[in-house]
């Protein structure tokens, strides 16, 4: 139910990693029917993985040791939102209905994306979106912040289309 140390077991023994936290009762099945295909992961990792002792990091964490995410400088292991299935979606055309926000409207901007799966297994994508703010006044902004998400069905080798409504107070701080 946490994360443990992988060390060289990622880059040179493993193609993938199942996280099953505490699986109670019927987890077992669930994972045997992952691992044998019948069903399609569509998870994403809720915190940042760390790859060394002591640097488990919030995925909004502050810039400290250059672009670093933890007190070794490095990157995590696995970063927030990371996640596999045994299809591959592409996103691409990424879009915004307007570039500008009006404080006083309470309709938001669409944000959306196409997606394509080129899979061969029908998967729920998880479509994340992050903000970041490049500047503020009085203290440093975080790297990244999760303000939306959305799970889209999509069938192998078909196309489709995510939209998240990002509204003006999202972006404040």
């Amino acid at each position: 139910s946490r994360p443990r140390l992988l060390g060289k077991l990622i880059p040179v023994q493993s193609g993938a990693i199942l996280m099953a936290y505490l699986p109670c009762l019927h987890g077992g099945q669930a994972i045997a029917e992952t691992l044998l295909g019948e069903n399609n992961p569509s998870g994403r990792l809720p915190f940042s993985y760390p790859q060394y002792s002591g640097d488990l990091t919030a995925y909004y964490h502050k810039p400290s040791h250059g672009d670093g995410y933890n007190s070794n400088g490095g990157e995590p292991l696995f970063a927030f939102g990371d996640g596999l299935s045994y299809s591959e979606v592409i996103y691409s055309n990424l879009s915004i209905s307007s570039t500008e926000f009006d404080a006083t409207r309470t309709v938001g901007v669409n944000v959306s994306v196409a997606l394509q799966n080129i899979g061969s297994h029908d998967v729920d994508e998880i479509v994340l979106l992050f903000v970041r703010q490049r500047f503020r006044l009085a203290i440093t902004p975080e790297v990244k912040l999760l303000k939306g998400f959305t799970k889209v069905a999509i069938k192998a080798g078909e196309r489709t289309r995510a939209t998240i409504t990002l509204m003006t107070e999202d972006l404040a701080y």
